[in-house]
């Protein structure tokens, strides 16, 4: 078998138009793809349909070969089920009328929804009413590769039981991670060594992967010293390392199968951080404490520590980086510690939290036709936001003459608000001078604070089209600065995630895209294939994306037309 190493991105085949039927031996039924067919005769059984209940027929063909498939499962969401024959044709009956989806899948090959051409692609739902016929509901499923290999320990010998896990880069919280790959359950990511220490991973899509390999508890090289959290901080990544930038890309083709691989477990020192917790003179002892690690390998975790006499111990730690956060309303302290396979010990000094204050208008005046009890203000914390939800985090008191105060705000914090659809945060002003984009480490209270809001919102509309100019749902459009330092500028507006200068949207089935309440500024739209959340703010993409955009100005207030062109992921 062949193995191929490096970063790519792949391009699935996948069938959804007459243009790839057409290369087939076999004649489909007339007609476009999803076609609805009114039934011809009552004498004729393949065309007559319930009064209640609608057909859809299709086909499923190999993406590498456009050769039939048999045995394939088709499935409607709303429950209808068949099996291709051998011309790889399907007929489902007596599907119940209304919105749905339909999924095909058979052992050895990737399953794909329809309108699908990745795993991870949006898919393309349809209307379908009683009487109704839809035809050339067709699919081409890829095959899925294969990775295998052994599993050793520093002496050649193998591991039984070791866990093995395919990975795939992505983007998160501003940093490029390692994830499982089955995130979105199109990869078979996981195995398990037999008494061999052989594994084999198999369905896999094609694409960009990470192997890494961890013990089981208690069993490895160094065996007592492995921690019985045997999570991402114990992997080794191929071809043997714990550094994301040292491991080795595996890139897999439709149907590949790629053997031969080799993992020898690295050893892993463990460590403790012990610590105390001081206390101002006259405050409570109770005390939450949480440690968050920050993992390049994997998702952050995080878990409550108990601790008693004011000190605590955290044992078996792998190395990486951590962040201890204790909180005692209004008090709290936040410890930065990386570990190194040697103990560490720290003391947690706890002060209180500071006050932001001001005010919300409206362009320098105060609010109409808005209802004060319709805004929230929140201080979100930038160290501690993923395990610190907005329902605990400080929140603004927003009174009837529209001045605010957020207590106890706490570390590093952006401010974040909620306001009724239609209107805007315009921007965020102190004594002449716009912080909207600033970040808060406050030493002491912060006054007057102008929140600006409008409902002048900017506007960017349009339709995304495929390459062969019809419209599509198949991609994401991202709208972004052209100033690479606002790329990653955090969302102010408290009911979204991302930046406040990077937007992402799927398009609707008929193609049309609409992004509203940009700030305004100069921009670059382009529609892209496939996206992974989070992946619109890396500024690699978006570095690549600059030179091959729609450039465009945005003022306040105005609608800017686009109609673009699905783009190859550069």
């Amino acid at each position: 078998m062949t193995m191929r190493l490096g970063l790519a991105v792949t391009t699935l085949a996948v069938l959804a138009s007459a243009a790839v039927i057409g290369q087939q031996s076999t004649p489909l039924p007339s007609g476009a793809p999803g076609e609805i067919t009114q039934p011809r005769s009552p004498a004729s059984p393949t065309q007559v349909t319930s009064d209640s209940t609608g057909t859809i027929r299709g086909r499923v063909l190999r993406a590498d070969n456009n050769r039939p498939l048999e045995g394939v499962r088709v499935r409607a969401t709303t429950g209808a089920l068949a099996f291709t024959d051998a011309e790889g044709r399907y007929e489902l009956k007596g599907v119940r009328p209304g919105g749905l989806e339909i999924y095909a899948s058979r052992s050895g090959f990737i399953g794909m929804y329809y309108g699908q051409r990745r795993p991870r692609d949006p898919r393309r739902g349809m209307e379908l009413t009683a009487g109704q016929v839809l035809e050339r509901i067709d699919f081409a499923l890829p095959r899925g590769g294969v990775i295998a290999g052994r599993i050793i320990d520093a002496s050649g010998g193998p591991v039984e039981l070791a866990s093995v896990s395919l990975l795939r880069e992505r983007f998160i919280n501003g940093e490029r991670r390692l994830v499982d790959a089955d995130s979105d359950g199109s990869v078979n990511s996981r195995d398990v060594t037999d008494d061999l220490g052989e594994f084999r991973l198999y369905g896999i899509a094609p694409g960009t992967y990470y192997l890494a390999a961890s013990p089981a508890a208690g069993i490895g090289v160094e065996s007592s010293r492995w921690s019985v959290r045997t999570d991402a901080t114990l992997m080794t990544l191929f071809p043997g390392t714990r550094a994301r930038a040292s491991a080795r890309p595996l890139t897999i083709a439709d149907g590949e199968e790629i053997d031969g691989i080799a993992i020898s477990l690295l050893p892993t020192s463990l460590a403790s951080i012990r610590g105390t917790v001081a206390m101002p003179a006259g405050a409570s002892s109770s005390v939450g404490l949480i440690v968050i690690k920050q993992a390049a390998v994997g998702l952050e975790t995080a878990e409550s520590v108990g601790f008693a006499n004011g000190g605590f111990v955290i044992p078996r730690l792998a190395p990486g980086r951590y962040i201890l956060f204790a909180r005692s309303n209004p008090y709290f302290a936040i410890e930065r510690v990386t570990l190194d396979g040697e103990d560490r010990s720290v003391t947690l000094t706890m002060k209180a939290g500071r006050t932001l204050s001001g005010r919300v208008t409206v362009d320098g005046a105060t609010p109409t036709g808005l209802a004060a009890a319709n805004v929230s203000l929140v201080a979100r914390s930038t160290m501690t936001y993923s395990y610190i939800p907005n329902s605990v985090a400080p929140r603004g008191i927003l009174s009837a003459d529209w001045t605010f105060k957020i207590e106890n705000v706490q570390g590093p914090s952006r401010l974040a608000v909620q306001v009724p659809t239609g209107w805007a945060i315009k921007h965020v002003v102190r004594r002449g001078t716009d912080i909207t984009d600033a970040l808060f480490d406050l030493s002491d209270d912060l006054t007057d604070v102008e929140v600006v809001l409008t409902q002048r919102l900017t506007t960017v509309s349009g339709v995304v089209r495929d390459a062969s100019g019809q419209p599509t749902n198949a991609a994401a459009l991202l709208v972004f600065a052209d100033d690479p330092g606002k790329w990653g500028v955090l969302e102010l507006d408290a009911r979204r995630a991302g930046g406040r200068y990077v937007r992402r949207a799927t398009p609707a089935r008929d193609g049309r895209v609409n992004v509203s309440g940009l700030p305004e500024g100069r921009y670059v739209a382009a529609a892209i294939e496939a996206l992974d959340g989070g992946e619109e703010l890396d500024p690699e993409l978006l570095q690549r994306l600059l030179s091959i955009g729609t450039r465009f100005t945005l003022n306040e207030g105005e609608t800017r037309a686009v109609d673009l062109k699905v783009t190859a992921f550069p």
